[in-house]
């Protein structure tokens, strides 16, 4: 059962990968353009960041936990004959809450504005920025319910639809039009627009109008701590920012940002992914027997992918940088990456045991976790910052990601324990940060000797692993079957029908 389990994870986890490749494409696509002196200053671009962080802050406020809610309430039993009157409540709710919460940043966006920047400069970017968020809360909602019923593929066009309607408005308005920020958020209001419109039918085909208050008393009273946790997430996730806005220059957060947006990468498309693929089957399988190793070989084998994604993003960092970035000014951004890396290893295994205190209805201990993480970030921020800028930024980001871990890891296994395979886990985090940092000791050689010794040294990564006995019997002949069978190029054909077919049953 587990194994079937984890092909079909793997199946999701490739479909929702795809489309948060074509999100980060975008995303790689646009950075040239936004580090191009020719369209956005080196300040625009920091001022960029921190509007795109405050966006978060604002998501989180407007989605009120919602989407966790229904996740939780539509696969409930005593709710199995109501799941379309629970989407509809869900998303009359989010609509009033979006209208009255967007009405009021928008009456404030010139407050805002001086808040954070000291100027009204960036007041009507504020407001575009809100109504782009209050229709990505509606869409954040649909996505869910796509989710919540395995609609992988359907999920990954629609948004990869999005992507790229965003993109052509984007660049026509930044590009062609001069409208710099301003241009980013009218694309985006238009690609959430279109998104809500085309998938108005399935929305239509999944809504009963009954407004079922009993649910929403339920959802609300659930979501209340979700809400303050991911409250206090998002801030431990974007206080360095806003402390190197408040404490160092724009210029500065505009380095960091572009590291962030480099390292983020593996976390939209290897951690998210894995996250959007497995979370809603953990629900579903909660009360099934062997559960528990799927959960522990789901919790492994993805810190090893992402591990490895670590490794090979750091180790090319400096290429990477110098790929996107029109101007040499943030040729230092790679020194930031290998650590902002990492940070993200630790999120995906913050996310992945956080859903035995989602299983075991314990999420009121969630709020209390993020608020100590989120408070050393800041004293962490306040530290380091004055002494070591952007990099000081990036440590004190890494160093409070594991504390969250660490304290939602000891609570989970209080209330939901489970044998997880810490010893190789260890091996992972040691081994690997090995690796990821190796690169800075190559970056004064010539192009083509320094990317032949890294490619050397991605290939020895999982290779470091063997003398430890960290793979199992049958993970070693799994891999050499494989290897085997993908490596007659004339049966190709005929292995990808062999998997596809794996894969549905």
């Amino acid at each position: 059962m587990a194994s079937g389990s984890i092909k079909s994870s793997v199946k999701d986890t490739l479909i929702y990968g795809m489309g948060n490749i074509a999100i980060k494409l975008v995303g790689f696509i646009l950075i040239p353009f936004y580090t191009n002196t020719a369209y956005f200053s080196v300040a625009e671009f920091g001022a960029l960041g921190i509007l795109e962080i405050t966006a978060q802050v604002l998501a989180v406020v407007l989605g009120l936990s919602l989407p966790q809610s229904l996740f939780r309430w539509y696969w409930d039993k005593d709710y199995s004959d109501k799941q379309k009157s629970v989407f509809f409540t869900s998303m009359a709710a989010q609509t009033a809450i979006s209208l009255l919460f967007c009405l009021f940043f928008i009456l404030l966006a010139k407050q805002i504005s001086v808040l954070i920047f000291s100027d009204e400069r960036f007041y009507d970017e504020i407001i575009l920025l809100t109504v782009s968020t209050g229709l990505q809360s509606l869409n954040t909602l649909v996505s869910s319910l796509l989710r919540l019923q395995s609609r992988a593929s359907a999920y990954t066009v629609t948004n990869t639809i999005k992507l790229i309607v965003v993109l052509g408005i984007t660049l026509f308005l930044v590009v062609g039009k001069k409208m710099g920020i301003a241009g980013i958020y009218t694309a985006q209001i238009i690609g959430n627009g279109l998104y809500l419109l085309v998938l108005l039918p399935y929305i239509i085909r999944n809504s009963q109008v009954h407004l079922d208050l009993k649910a929403l008393r339920g959802m609300i009273a659930y979501g209340a701590p979700l809400l303050w946790a991911a409250l206090f997430t998002v801030i431990l996730n974007v206080i360095d920012r806003y402390s190197l806005n408040f404490l160092s220059a724009l210029e500065s957060v505009a380095v960091y940002t572009l590291a962030f947006k480099i390292a983020s990468t593996l976390k939209l498309v290897v951690a998210d992914s894995i996250k959007l693929a497995v979370g809603p089957l953990i629900i579903k399988k909660m009360d099934l027997p062997g559960h528990e190793r799927f959960y522990t070989k789901i919790w492994l084998y993805s810190s090893f992918v992402l591990m490895f994604g670590i490794v090979g993003l750091s180790l090319f960092s400096q290429e990477v940088v110098s790929l996107v970035s029109s101007s040499a000014f943030y040729d230092k951004a790679f020194f930031l990456i290998p650590v902002l890396t990492l940070s993200v290893f630790f999120v995906n295994l913050k996310d992945l045991n956080v859903y035995g205190l989602v299983i075991s209805k314990k999420t009121g201990a969630m709020g209390l976790i993020v608020a100590i993480a989120s408070a050393a970030g800041v004293g962490l921020n306040a530290l380091l910052i004055p002494m070591l800028n952007t990099f000081g930024a990036a440590l004190a980001s890494f160093t409070a990601q594991v504390i969250f871990w660490l304290m939602v890891y000891k609570i989970s296994q209080k209330h939901y324990p489970l044998n997880y395979e810490t010893r190789k886990l260890l091996l992972i985090i040691i081994i690997g940060t090995a690796f990821a940092f190796s690169g800075f000791l190559l970056r004064d050689l010539d192009l083509l000797p320094r990317i032949g010794i890294k490619l050397l040294l991605l290939t020895a990564y999982p290779l470091a692993y063997l003398p430890l006995h960290f793979y199992e019997t049958s993970e070693i002949e799994a891999f050499k079957g494989f290897v085997k069978k993908w490596s007659r190029l004339r049966n190709l054909r005929s292995n990808i029908r062999s998997v596809s077919g794996d894969l549905d049953t």
